[in-house]
């Protein structure tokens, strides 16, 4: 799995979540990754933050993290995890790594890596992240959107049992040499 961020700077940090993402390893990654992307791409006070309803993003504990951290949330429509602007750079991130077909999870990580460095910082003020990040649903915001988004892209089964039979066999074989 990956997760990354991204404004209408331009994305911030992605990286590979190699366990089950709970609520605790969420705010972990949020604790490790969104303030230092919003460094990295000199967010200005007042940003807001957009995640959607997932149930490690609605825990009790993680909003009183983030009302603890004073980060202003977006309120999100229950069931509409489309309206999520991150949606339409991971469906970019997927065109771009399928273009270099990667052929094992070390390689994937590597070309998602590499290619979300490329996605452009307009990428970020597309249609999807403009006024109203709502549309028809409607936000009550009426500036330019300046926020995060953010989410969780499954990484291909087929590449991660490949590497995972893979890293099998090679521990098999150390421990067979070993004896």
């Amino acid at each position: 799995m990956l997760w990354g961020c991204f404004s209408a700077k331009g994305p911030g940090r992605l990286i590979r979540v190699k366990e089950i993402m709970n609520g605790a390893m969420y705010r972990e990654i949020l604790s490790d990754n969104l303030l230092s992307s919003a460094r990295a791409l000199k967010m200005k006070r007042g940003w807001v933050f957009q995640h959607d309803n997932d149930p490690k993003h609605t825990a009790r504990a993680t909003k009183e993290w983030l009302r603890k951290k004073h980060f202003k949330v977006l309120e999100w429509p229950s069931q509409s995890p489309d309206l999520n602007p991150i949606e339409n750079l991971w469906r970019e991130l997927k065109v771009r790594v399928a273009q270099r077909q990667p052929q094992n999870i070390t390689a994937l990580e590597e070309i998602c890596m590499e290619e979300w460095a490329k996605i452009p910082a307009t990428a970020g003020q597309g249609p999807a992240v403009g006024p109203d990040p709502y549309g028809a649903a409607g936000s009550g915001m009426n500036s330019e959107w300046s926020g995060w988004a953010l989410g969780c892209w499954n990484l291909p089964p087929s590449l991660c049992e490949q590497d995972d039979q893979r890293q099998e066999g090679a521990l098999q074989m150390a421990r067979a040499i070993n004896r």
